[in-house]
């Protein structure tokens, strides 16, 4: 296959699924990487050792592909599902998430805009999961969180 760049793509959005790395604690990087692997098919041992992980909210996870040097232009969302589990921990699929964390990610996502990311993103398709089989933080959010 050759480079999307070769057939004239200038330009690739990332998180546009619902799906990123950022923002990420450390003890997360697992999971977050795991969801890549099962939604977008990239070994999730590829995604561990291939990234830096230098980076906690989405600001830095934007400074530090920014420090790869890009070949083509990039533009990112910050994805729903690293959002809210980075507010709601283990919580984040079972459970509705409360007023206060709304209003948490309410803020996260207005500071990642400030610092660069060109929106926000979601994913209501069913059949993204986890590797242990239940959705994807997000998809069954109430349309309040939303």
């Amino acid at each position: 296959m050759t480079p999307v760049s070769w057939h004239g793509v200038t330009t690739a959005l990332m998180g546009n699924c619902g799906v990123i790395f950022a923002p990420c604690k450390s003890t997360d990087r697992e999971l977050l990487a795991g969801m890549m692997e099962t939604v977008e098919d990239i070994p999730r041992q590829s995604i561990l050792t291939g990234l830096p992980w230098d980076w906690e909210d989405y600001g830095e996870y934007l400074d530090s592909v920014d420090r790869l040097g890009p070949g083509i232009n990039l533009a990112g969302m910050i994805g729903h599902g690293a959002l809210r589990f980075y507010v709601m921990g283990e919580r984040v699929v079972e459970e509705d998430s409360t007023e206060d964390e709304q209003k948490t990610m309410a803020q996260i996502v207005a500071t990642a805009i400030e610092r660069g990311a060109v929106g926000f993103s979601t994913n209501r398709y069913e059949n993204h999961r986890l590797p242990d089989g239940r959705p994807i933080p997000g998809t069954f959010a109430s349309v309040r969180e939303l």
